[in-house]
């Protein structure tokens, strides 16, 4: 027989009296066990039996079954009264693997100095019941958790949906994860304003002209973002970002070879980036001034720019005589999921305008985000365009401050970084081509927040440098148990935040 697609097995009890004359016999009951089947369709077999008593008398015990109790095997228990006499109430659980896979429950009356013996027997488990529906094979449980010792490590069906949780939903974008987006590599160029891309079909980095995407290849305006969507995204040849708005890559999983250029170049914004002087962190221009000797003898003056801020302020202008100093841009955005470009430095007293602020990147990947060896993803701040300028004497000359760095935003259940995540600040001086805030003192990769003074050597006469970029932010977005996986040796300035919130 079978109800609902569950098995059913049959637990009899016999009861006995034994007195002074002998056992005498009473009636027994039977009572139908539901089972539940753990993957046999042959047999059920229990290792340990839980008796609870219940009635006349009150008991818990446990015993072993006996060579693992099965179908057509049958094993008896003593059970000796403390009650003179009353019903004794017995419901027995099987278990098997240490899991509950039979309950049932049955009644003896018991008479004085009575001792109850259950004669528990399963009958022949019955086959299934070939009417109902079967299991869906194609989603199969989630079977995997990942060891102590791994990171990163799940176990996903056939469409690369995580069964623990369902898909990734990316921040700051409606745009959802799709599993049958196309695969991509080969980039070398992505346009966010034209939301065109560049695949070089040769070796190397050469070729490639700015088009559509392929097909199966989502790219989307979305809010104030970019949003791209694709399957998994092999970044295997140096990609360089540019337009006015961030991007968003919304992928089922990201492997970073090579170098995704975000960086602000001089004066030019990285993706979402600001121009020199523009974004809310930018720096303060630098003033002009004039150094009197009387009774008419004069000399102009001019003091740095101020870098520009983001995730740290940016750094002061350097100061000249008589001439106002180009203050550091400020802090903004610093929630977790923000994500922002980097503001631009100020212009120097007499000098060109400072650096640009560096661009911002989201990859929201269902399954992994793994950054190679290899591997660079650079949204640095520009330098400054010029460390003096425009002045008829050095002291006239103020230089500009450089741009901030911009915003690096991973999300995924699995985080492996083994190369370069850099958000740094622009260096103060002249360094154009790529942000990676190196101030006199300090190696590069360190953020350029420092105020800068240097004379012209002149006695009493000073020119003001620019000031350095401040620092972008970088986040890191896992969920639970897999928490990202950093190489100690690999290069991530400034310090992520590190978050294990992701749904």
């Amino acid at each position: 027989m079978s109800t609902n697609g569950r098995f059913a097995i049959l637990l009899s009890f016999a009861g006995a009296v034994a007195g002074c004359s002998g056992n005498t016999a009473f009636p027994g009951s039977s009572v139908a066990l539901s089972v539940t089947p753990d993957g046999s369709l042959g047999s059920v077999v229990m290792e340990q039996l839980t008796v609870e008593v219940s009635g006349a008398d009150t008991s818990t015990f446990t015993v072993a079954a006996t060579s693992g109790l099965g179908a057509g095997q049958a094993q008896t228990i003593d059970y000796v009264a403390s009650a003179a006499a009353g019903t004794l109430q017995f419901t027995i659980t099987g278990l098997a693997h240490g899991m509950p896979v039979a309950t049932g429950a049955g009644s003896v009356d018991v008479k004085p100095r009575g001792v109850a013996r259950l004669a528990i027997t399963l009958a022949a488990v019955v086959g299934p019941d070939m009417a109902m529906t079967p299991p869906d094979m194609a989603t199969p449980p989630d079977l995997a958790m990942p060891p102590a010792d791994l990171h990163g490590v799940v176990t996903f069906d056939l469409l690369s949906v995580d069964l623990a949780h369902g898909p990734i939903v990316p921040s700051n974008t409606t745009v959802p994860y799709n599993p049958n987006a196309a695969d991509l590599s080969g980039v070398v160029a992505i346009d966010t304003s034209g939301l065109q891309l560049a695949i070089a079909a040769g070796a190397g980095n050469d070729g490639g002209t700015l088009a559509a995407p392929p097909s199966g290849v989502g790219f989307v305006v979305n809010g104030s973002f970019a949003v791209l969507t694709v399957g998994k995204w092999t970044v295997d040849k140096e990609v360089r970002v540019t337009g006015a708005r961030a991007l968003i890559v919304v992928a089922k999983s990201v492997d970073i070879k090579n170098v995704i250029h975000l960086e602000a170049v001089a004066g030019a914004a990285g993706p979402g980036g600001f121009a020199p002087t523009g974004g809310p962190g930018h720096g303060a221009n630098g003033g002009t001034g004039v150094f009197t000797i009387p009774p008419s003898f004069s000399i102009p003056t001019a003091s740095g720019g101020g870098g520009a801020g983001h995730g740290s302020p940016g750094g002061n202008g350097g100061t000249a005589v008589n001439s106002a100093t180009g203050a550091g841009g400020p802090t903004y955005n610093l929630t977790l999921t923000d994500l922002s470009g980097g503001s631009g430095g100020g212009t120097g007293g007499n000098c060109t305008p400072g650096g640009a602020g560096g661009g911002a990147l989201q990859i929201s990947a269902n399954d992994t985000i793994t950054v190679e060896l290899g591997g660079v993803v650079n949204a640095g701040g520009g330098g400054a365009q010029a460390s003096s300028c425009g002045g008829a004497t050095p002291a006239a000359s103020g230089g500009s401050g450089a741009g901030s760095g911009g915003t690096i935003l991973f999300e995924s259940r699995a985080i492996t970084i083994r190369g370069v995540l850099s958000a740094n600040g622009g260096s103060f001086a002249a360094d154009a081509v790529v942000g990676r805030g190196s101030p006199p003192s300090g190696p590069p990769g360190e953020g350029a927040t420092v105020d800068n003074v240097a004379t012209d050597g002149i006695p009493s006469f000073q020119r003001g440098l620019g000031g350095g970029g401040g620092f972008g932010r970088i986040a890191l977005r896992t969920s639970g148990p897999y928490s990202a996986d950093v190489l100690g040796a690999s290069a991530i300035t400034p310090a992520p935040t590190l978050d294990t919130t992701v749904p």
